[in-house]
């Protein structure tokens, strides 16, 4: 798979997480990045870091949330496999 993606490390990591999450429920809300560095054992900027490399890569999408949303969230779905 990593060679496939051509991600390594962090990215990988998360990018693994987010993807499973979107498979099984077609998204992933992160509420709270701490989920990530928890999960991993990373820093915040470790993990944003990864997050917006897999955006700017689309290997993610950002969602903006609704208007309408009673607790605004962030929403990454996977864009390609």
């Amino acid at each position: 798979m990593s060679r496939a993606l051509k991600l390594k490390g962090n990215e990988l990591m998360v990018y693994a997480l987010i993807y499973s999450f979107s498979a099984h429920y077609s998204c992933f809300r992160l509420s709270d990045i701490s989920y990530i560095t928890k999960w991993f054992n990373i820093s915040e900027k470790t993990a944003r870091k990864a997050i917006e490399s897999l955006k700017r890569k689309e290997y993610i999408e950002e969602i903006t949330p609704n208007t309408f949303d009673i607790f605004p969230l962030e929403y990454y779905g996977v864009v390609r496999v």
